[in-house]
């Protein structure tokens, strides 16, 4: 049953824009090129952090970071292995995906 839904909801879209005289394969292609212009933007910034926490990370600062703040985090309530995620969250929220990820699969 859901292998259908995907084809279900597209027949339905192009029915829909169908009956209301709209260009669905413009609209589908204007779509898409404006979804792969919005993934060429945010790229480059997302590669850039994560290969920062990366090297963070492999350096042994992260580790002394976690050490340093791990006091002041378990006072208040907040596990100190997100420290990553705490660097990147303000600067980058598709960034702190990546780096969730990485502490979902560690942790």
């Amino acid at each position: 049953m859901t292998e259908l839904v995907v084809p279900v909801i597209l027949l339905g879209v192009a029915l829909w824009g169908t009956a209301r005289r709209v260009d669905v394969w413009s609209g589908l292609v204007e779509g898409g090129s404006e979804g792969l212009r919005t993934a060429a933007r945010i790229l480059p910034p997302l590669c850039a952090l994560l290969t920062a926490v990366s090297m963070l990370r492999a350096s042994g600062a992260l580790e002394l970071l976690e050490g340093w703040l791990a006091p002041i985090l378990t006072a208040v309530g907040i596990p100190p292995e997100t420290v990553p995620l705490l660097m990147v969250r303000p600067v980058s929220g598709s960034a702190a995906l990546g780096v969730g990820a990485d502490l979902m699969e560690e942790y």
